[in-house]
């Protein structure tokens, strides 16, 4: 029990370390995906060193996902874009017999969009898609779709 008790401690120090943890990007590093400038959106830094756009990432990562996964994924990705469309409409002027700000939702609504956020990341971030167990369960997988592979073929000779 002791053991437990002490691994437990142990692994939530890590855990606590990493969310402290940081990294510094050089302004001309680029995406590893689309090899486009990193800083001119959205971007994740893996520790092993890779940077992906957010967009580059979703596209890398989502063909190696699970069904309940994907559907999961997409099910997150809709429930964001509701949120991000409530809050946009949130912003218009409020006639003063609409009610007070605590009947708009404000305070829930920032937590469950920052929730739903981070939900996404553990699907699509939670390693790199470059040498993380993804591509390690990819490995007996063919480069070149087998359905494709004769239009590939063509366009190579």
């Amino acid at each position: 029990m002791e053991e437990a008790t002490e691994s437990a401690k142990r692994i939530r120090e890590d855990i606590q370390e990493m969310r402290n943890k940081y990294g510094v990007v050089d302004s001309q590093e680029k995406c590893a995906a689309c090899d486009f400038p990193l800083l001119n959106r959205p971007f994740y830094l893996f520790l092993c060193g890779h940077m992906f756009h957010y967009d580059c990432l979703f596209q890398e990562v989502t063909p190696h996902l699970t069904t309940y996964r994907q559907s999961r994924l997409e099910e997150l990705q809709k429930k964001l874009a509701a949120t991000t469309l409530s809050s946009k409409s949130r912003h218009r002027p409020v006639p003063k017999d609409e009610g007070d700000t605590a009947s708009l939702g404000k305070g829930s609504a920032g937590t469950s969009r920052e929730q739903i956020k981070s939900d996404i990341d553990d699907l699509i971030a939670s390693e790199c898609v470059y040498c993380g167990e993804l591509m390690i369960k990819s490995i007996d997988k063919p480069f070149i779709d087998p359905q494709k592979f004769e239009e590939e073929k063509s366009s190579w000779l």
